[in-house]
């Protein structure tokens, strides 16, 4: 990808991809830990606070930084580099907390070790929650470099949407200009879809067979493939402010409604074709 056009933001790039690497190796160094309750573990158990509590640290200053900039507002990229960070944020702070539950946990089980007839279903009860905690720490870290990731990319998408705004002449108007700029191979189906999306709520989702699949609130039917092929083409865009669980809503890019009003109204489908399910195919001989 090209580097961010703001000093800011090529700044909050970088330090997101060290974050990557430092949620990582926190990560690895929970999973691979074989830590026991007791205060053999504390110096253990320290070092990994201080690491989780410095990625909370970062974090929530990165957050802060990243919110304050005029593209984390005018761009819905920049808007989701902020809920990233936020996610991120909340993850290192929960590890921080299951492994300052897991140090309490190791002193209690110390005092309670040293008692007459301590082996016993009571120090076993201290041991497996001592254990969860653990695996829990881990849990919360399991996403993070996969966000820091994320967040970094929207940083990146965000300024440059916020300079190609600032830097483009004047709208055009009138259908000649929006004809020179609109893409060449623009298909009929792929027409009356651009057509739909401007007008009425579409919508991507993902079953839980992780296929996507394109819903209207008309009886027009949209095929994953074809809107797709519009994003590929720049002419529509995913809304990624919501998750494909609840529905990421499709829009025209700029250039989407520039070629809608260069090509105008599409042309009416074929009775043969409206007749078929979306996506079937006539066979040739």
């Amino acid at each position: 990808m090209p580097s961010p056009t703001s000093p800011a933001a090529a700044r909050a790039v970088e330090q997101l991809s060290r974050l990557a690497d430092d949620f990582a190796t926190l990560h690895r160094q929970l999973g691979r830990d074989r830590l026991t309750a007791g205060t053999e573990s504390l110096p253990a158990l320290a070092t990994r606070y201080a690491h989780a509590q410095g990625l909370t640290a970062t974090s929530l200053s990165l957050l802060l930084t990243v919110a304050a900039q005029p593209w984390a507002h005018e761009a819905s990229a920049g808007r989701s580099a902020v809920e990233y960070l936020g996610h991120l944020a909340r993850a290192a702070g929960d590890a921080t907390g299951c492994i300052t539950s897991a140090a309490a946990l190791a002193a209690e089980f110390h005092r309670i070790d040293g008692q007459p007839g301590s082996v016993g279903p009571q120090p076993a009860r201290f041991r497996a929650i001592f254990d969860q905690q653990l695996a829990e720490a881990a849990a919360a870290l399991k996403d993070a470099p996969a966000m820091c990731v994320s967040a970094a990319r929207f940083v990146e998408d965000a300024t440059r949407v916020v300079s190609r705004a600032a830097a483009a002449p004047s709208p055009a108007t009138g259908r000649a200009s929006a004809l020179a700029e609109a893409p060449v191979g623009v298909s009929d189906t792929q027409h009356r879809a651009l057509e739909v999306i401007a007008r009425h709520d579409v919508r991507v989702y993902q079953g839980r067979n992780h296929r996507q699949h394109v819903t209207t609130d008309t009886a027009d039917r949209i095929t994953i493939r074809t809107a797709e092929a519009l994003v590929s083409k720049g002419l529509i865009r995913r809304d990624n402010t919501t998750s494909l669980f609840t529905g990421q809503r499709l829009r025209l890019t700029k250039t989407g409604r520039n070629t809608l009003h260069a090509l105008g109204p599409a042309r009416a489908r074929t009775p043969a074709a409206a007749a078929r399910p979306a996506g079937s195919t006539t066979r040739t001989r």
